[in-house]
């Protein structure tokens, strides 16, 4: 009988519901374990999360899409999709430094906190998939998930990031 009104318990994720009303949540899984950004630290420090819709001023391509979540212990995801519409974003490409900026292509990196950084490449893969890109309200909301390696010479192994979400509005942050 325990077992039966166990199995009828639904078990909350801790993770933000995915939804699509801007309302500026991220969560995801870092290598199995939940992980929901709480803000930078310091003096005028930016919030949990910030990003959506930014003009590309370097390579003239239009609007882009740019996410990024922080927390106190210093760990920072940043999702970058070089487009800005609905759609499933491989991350599968080198990302390069270019003039003192990162090629253009979509990629995702997680910061560890210990300053060292992991991204996405052409052998640490993922995806980003864009579920509401409204540019007149100024809402982005997507999942991702993807395998990040090292992306300096201070960083050893990968990291996997799972279960991913985010639902971001720029004009309320």
């Amino acid at each position: 009988m325990f077992l039966a009104i166990f199995n009828s318990c639904q078990i909350k994720d801790p993770l933000p519901e995915p939804t699509q009303t801007g309302a500026n949540t991220f969560g995801c899984k870092i290598d199995g374990e939940n992980w929901i950004p709480n803000g930078a630290k310091g003096f005028m420090a930016p919030g949990p999360v910030e990003g959506g819709f930014a003009r590309d001023i370097i390579f003239k391509k239009g609007i882009v899409i740019s996410v990024t979540a922080r927390s106190k212990d210093g760990k920072a995801i940043h999702l970058f999709v070089f487009d800005s519409k609905v759609g499933k974003y491989l991350l599968n490409r080198d990302t390069t430094p270019y003039q003192g900026y990162l090629k253009p292509v979509s990629f995702a990196s997680y910061h560890s906190g210990k300053g060292v950084a992991f991204a996405t490449d052409s052998l640490h893969t993922g995806y980003i998939e864009i579920t509401k890109a409204d540019t007149t309200t100024g809402t982005v909301s997507g999942t991702f998930e993807f395998e990040a390696g090292p992306a300096s010479n201070l960083a050893t192994g990968t990291h996997k990031v799972t279960k991913g979400r985010f639902d971001v509005n720029y004009a309320g942050q």
